[in-house]
């Protein structure tokens, strides 16, 4: 989906053995998807595709579309509707799955979604300040050693001048204001600029305020996401200035982001992955009644995603792959890596400190944290989905 450098990255952190074994069940597994995917085109977003290529293939896939849709509704009628079968679960942790068999999906949380972004509230952050975007570059110079210096923080010369000069287009595109591609606005771009300057303001920070690994999580991301599709580049911008300032600061808020975003993930893993048009299709039919973020930023500039351009466009295929895919060892599983990367410990501390009270007398912290005192361990990320009312008891 995106690249995976030496120290892992917030949407997709670095395996560990127990996810090794998912990712080689999940490579196994393509064929048995390929039933869904071949209700799709393959289509790698590019600048192209912003351009020329979605311009002149807009009116023709519309069209198309308008004329087939009595025929395919006729048929549907008359021979009934067949779907493809699900996506196949992934391989777990034996532990895992004997601890999820306790518990089932809490279906009155299903629909919620994290707190959004308030955009007047970034432009508070910088006190009437306006940072030149192109100080990006300056700061991943910072982070990953200038031009001409020897490279820092485990990346290639190679590697380092590519996502660098991304960085580069990236800025050039936003401050070029370009409103002839199919997918932008002015507001687009006021919203896009306000963001990244936010992201240039927390990567001023000292390495104690704002630890290094997520200043270079953040940077390799942007880099990845800032030549795809139009969405996307918003939505990852977003994301990362997330990253770097802790949000959200309560647990279930935490919670909230991290199971929407495996429930994204799920969406693409099993309908194209990279393309957030799918996605945001997805978002538009089922998002309320799965809590996928229907205000992100970029729905509004994606004007393929009210058709599930280039990918499913029945809505049952969303519901049923998250049917089948979201369960409680894959959350457990998903959780417990998710809280090893970003180590928000005091997130947790904080948590329990609030519930005390009501915690039994034989409460094991022992059994909550691993041997370091500092990671969640598995049971203790089931008791919290459960405490939270994100799982309940079978």
């Amino acid at each position: 989906m995106m690249s995976v450098n030496p120290l892992g990255s917030p949407r997709n952190p670095q395996l560990s053995e127990v996810d090794v074994a998912h990712v080689s069940s999940s490579n196994r597994n393509m064929e048995a998807i390929s039933s869904i995917s071949s209700l799709q085109e393959r289509n790698e977003c590019s600048d192209g595709c912003q351009t020329f290529w979605e311009i002149i293939s807009y009116p023709f896939v519309l069209i198309f579309q308008i004329i087939s849709w009595p025929f395919i509704a006729l048929y549907n009628l008359i021979f009934g509707e067949t779907l493809p079968p699900p996506p196949p679960l992934p391989v777990f942790d034996e532990a895992i799955m004997k601890l999820a068999e306790d518990y089932k999906i809490n279906q009155a949380r299903l629909g919620e979604v994290p707190e959004k972004i308030d955009f007047a509230e970034l432009t508070a952050n910088l006190g009437g300040a306006v940072i030149p975007l192109n100080e990006l570059l300056t700061q991943y110079d910072a982070v990953f050693g200038a031009p001409h210096d020897f490279p820092r923080n485990d990346i290639s010369y190679e590697k380092r001048a590519e996502n660098r000069q991304k960085l580069a287009d990236f800025v050039a595109f936003i401050e070029a204001r370009d409103t002839s591609y199919s997918q932008t606005s002015l507001t687009y771009f006021d919203d896009l600029n306000l963001v990244v300057q936010n992201i240039i303001f927390e990567l001023r920070k000292p390495a104690d305020q704002v630890e290094m690994h997520k200043k270079v999580s953040a940077l390799d991301e942007l880099a990845e996401a800032s030549d795809q599709c139009i969405p996307r580049r918003f939505e990852d911008a977003v994301r990362q200035f997330k990253v770097l300032t802790n949000r959200p600061t309560t647990l279930d808020n935490l919670f909230l982001g991290w199971v929407q975003e495996l429930k994204e993930d799920i969406i693409l893993e099993c309908f194209q992955q990279d393309e957030y048009h799918v996605l945001n299709h997805a978002r538009k039919e089922i998002g309320e009644e799965w809590g996928l973020d229907r205000e992100n930023g970029s729905l509004a500039e994606d004007r393929f995603y009210a058709l599930g351009f280039m990918g499913a466009r029945n809505p049952e295929l969303y519901r049923r792959a998250l049917a089948v895919q979201y369960i409680p060892a894959r959350v457990i599983s998903a959780l417990y890596e998710k809280q090893k990367y970003y180590g928000r410990n005091q997130v947790v501390n904080d948590y329990l400190g609030s519930i005390a009270a009501q915690l039994p007398d034989d409460f094991d912290y022992g059994e909550f944290f691993e041997a370091d005192g500092k990671t969640v361990s598995i049971k203790g990320i089931a008791f919290l989905l459960e405490s939270l009312h994100f799982f309940e008891k079978v």
